[in-house]
């Protein structure tokens, strides 16, 4: 869809997952869709967001991969299971971006650098900085949330 189509006020909101979208686990990671607890209030607060925003994107870091504590294809089934709930309660999510690499990998894909956020709007060009691209980043998030009706 063309932004200049849209009736919506945002075009992109990144949400991370652990401790925004589900329940972190300090003490170690997310194995199974067992292990996957939404937070309190989550879905109602996506209900409340999604009318406003042309797409929503999970963005993730999770080097349990990288350190062999968790399969791809159980990652897979833990984000189909989180993508089938919010669905189920009219919450679609465009994407899931993941972070699988060690922390300070060479190639580091990792939240808070904008990596993930570049692929996910496609705006990765030769010309392009990450600075610029950060700007650009910050712009797509709304100054202030909607008041509750």
């Amino acid at each position: 869809m063309n932004k200049n189509e849209s009736n919506k006020p945002y075009n992109t909101l990144f949400l991370d997952r652990d401790g925004v979208i589900n329940v972190r686990n300090f003490d170690g990671y997310i194995t199974s869709k067992e292990d996957f607890k939404f937070n309190s209030n989550v879905i109602e607060g996506l209900q409340l967001l999604s009318p406003l925003f042309d797409r929503i994107i999970v963005v993730t870091n999770q080097q349990c991969i990288a350190k062999n504590i968790l399969s791809k294809s159980n990652l897979d089934a833990i984000h189909r299971y989180m993508l089938q709930m919010l669905e189920t309660n009219n919450i679609h999510i465009a994407a899931v971006y993941v972070a699988e690499n060690l922390k300070g990998a060479a190639n580091d894909r990792r939240k808070p650098l904008p990596v993930m956020g570049i692929e996910a709007q496609g705006v990765l060009r030769a010309r392009d900085s990450i600075g610029q691209f950060q700007g650009r980043y910050r712009k797509l998030l709304p100054k202030e949330l909607p008041k509750e009706p």
